[in-house]
């Protein structure tokens, strides 16, 4: 089974950008895909129900590589290293 990895700054059920996600998650889904989502943030228990129904894997991760200001801290390189490492795994 080939392996589908999304990364996202929240995940969610209510914003445009989310439910375009959401759907493009499911229907990779159905093709046979294995999905494995990362957020930043925990979920709803709204999307963590969506998550389950469409066996979706989630991973809570701590990284800020999307920002501008990312690489000005040492702080956020160290996160960042970490979620690439953790990442790696998955």
């Amino acid at each position: 089974m080939k392996k589908v990895l999304i990364l996202s700054p929240l995940g969610g059920t209510e914003n445009g950008a989310d439910i375009a996600m959401n759907h493009q998650m499911s229907y990779l889904n159905q093709l046979g895909y294995d999905i494995h989502l990362i957020t930043t943030a925990p979920n709803t228990s709204t999307f963590s129900e969506f998550l389950k129904q469409n066996r979706i894997k989630h991973y809570l991760l701590d990284y800020t590589w999307w920002r501008d200001d990312s690489l000005q801290s040492s702080q956020d390189a160290i996160r960042n290293v970490k979620a690439i490492s953790d990442i790696a795994t998955i």
